[in-house]
């Protein structure tokens, strides 16, 4: 059975040599799995980052438009490779084997121990990378803010505060330079000690704080990095970023900016609803003028 796909995205890489080790069938194209591969690929447990876009570019030169990029994976037992939604193992499972699948189409003229050359979508790529970074900053301000509505002990973020991010997150979407959060502010939450009342009590003054938060962060510039650069497909990843004079670290699987410099702006929208006990963060971030 094949190894884990190696991935570089998190060390920024957008562009590798590969080899195709298998092509399989997938939904009336081909999947095409690598040894090595520079492209983020749609998480099947929380796909909140959406795929990287790109080519491939076979031995003779050839550019093949990449039509979806996901993750697959196999089992160890059966040898039944599954894709993407339908995956049916659980992270850490040692009975599979987890691959990125490059889908392309049916006409590639591709062979399995091909050399190819996989190019990732920078432009798309760096929309992303800011989103995904802005989203991150704006869920620590939105901790840092929310700090003083709990009346009990909870788990806490990496900056000290307590972690309502992690705590009452439906969903996440991150699209090209801006992303969607949604909380879910019900009987659970209240439970672990989050005084809802007073919370949609003084909503109307949360962005502003939210805001001002990022905006601070921001103006210190501080790096950002995911380590490690290269590893397994599922390995765990690590984000870094330096706020507050404390270095934040928590599993990130998506990729990011290297530097809070390449930001020029981020706008945080919070939209609540009371009758629905929910909490909509949109996030929108300016990239600084290279």
């Amino acid at each position: 059975m094949l190894d884990d796909t190696l991935v570089t995205y998190p060390g920024g890489s957008l562009r590798e040599d590969a080899t195709v080790r298998e092509i399989a069938a997938y939904d009336g194209h081909l999947a095409l799995l690598t040894d090595i591969t520079p492209f983020h690929p749609l998480d099947h447990k929380w796909p909140d980052q959406p795929a990287d876009r790109g080519v491939v570019i076979g031995p003779e030169g050839v550019s093949i438009p990449l039509r979806n990029c996901l993750t697959a994976a196999r089992n160890g037992e059966t040898g039944i490779l599954q894709f993407g939604s339908e995956i049916s193992a659980g992270r850490g499972d040692d009975q599979w084997t987890y691959y990125c699948a490059h889908i392309v189409d049916q006409d590639c003229n591709l062979a399995v121990g091909d050399k190819v050359d996989l190019v990732v979508d920078a432009h798309y790529r760096h929309a992303l990378n800011a989103a995904h970074t802005g989203c991150h900053l704006a869920a620590l301000a939105l901790n840092k803010t929310l700090r003083g509505f709990w009346k009990k002990d909870v788990r806490l973020d990496p900056l000290g505060n307590p972690d309502f991010d992690q705590l009452a997150i439906q969903t996440s979407k991150i699209d090209a330079f801006e992303s969607f959060d949604a909380y879910r502010i019900g009987k659970s939450l209240k439970k672990r000690g989050f005084n809802a009342v007073e919370f949609w009590a003084c909503s109307d003054s949360l962005t502003a704080q939210v805001n001002a938060q990022v905006a601070e962060w921001l103006a210190v510039g501080s790096d950002v990095h995911v380590t490690p650069a290269r590893s397994g497909l599922t390995d765990m990843r690590t984000w870094e970023c330096t706020l507050d004079d404390t270095l934040a670290q928590f599993p990130c699987g998506g990729s990011h900016l290297t530097s809070l410099d390449q930001l020029e702006a981020i706008s945080v929208a919070l939209l609540f609803d009371p009758d629905a006990a929910t909490l909509v963060m949109q996030t929108k971030v300016t990239p600084a003028k290279q």
